[in-house]
């Protein structure tokens, strides 16, 4: 299955959710701002025309963050320090939409080498409490920046 694919398959995902909720009530008038730019110094800055998060009324969807510090804007060799500091990116992005990894209901979890799914399972469940979120991990054929590797998420939080 492609990475296009899962994609594609994500976006379906929240167009479900939207629907469930009512559908989207602003959006019909154009004037109205519908989203929400999400952005925070505590993780890195994007490399490329997207956002770290866009949020619409209680949905949020947080692009792949890889392991970049936001501080040196450097990236680790290491797996485990890579893994850690995607986490703690998306923390902080899902801080500054007043969220938590309480409020996440579905990851993707891209792997450049699918063998080390139990060391990132190890640190991954340390930053859950319970009722873990839906997942897919999958191996990727190659990383921005080359990393090891890439999460994204998708959160909600009812009013």
């Amino acid at each position: 299955m492609s990475i296009h694919l899962i994609k594609s398959v994500f976006i379906f995902t929240a167009l479900a959710i939207l629907i469930s909720l009512g559908g989207p009530g602003t959006c019909s008038n154009a004037t109205d701002k519908w989203k929400t730019i999400i952005f925070t110094e505590d993780a890195p800055k994007v490399i490329g025309p997207y956002s770290q998060a866009v949020q619409y009324e209680g949905l949020l969807f947080i692009s792949g963050q890889i392991g970049i510090d936001p501080i040196s804007g450097n990236l680790s060799s290491s797996l485990e320090t890579q893994t850690k500091q995607v986490m703690e990116n998306l923390k902080a992005i899902l801080a500054q939409a007043n969220m938590s990894f309480e409020d996440v209901v579905q990851t993707r979890i891209y792997l450049k080498e699918i063998g080390d799914f139990e060391k990132v399972n190890e640190i991954y469940a340390g930053y859950f409490e319970e009722n873990y979120p839906a997942r897919s991990t999958l191996q990727a054929a190659a990383l921005p920046k080359n990393a090891q590797i890439e999460i994204e998420m998708m959160a909600i939080k009812c009013k």
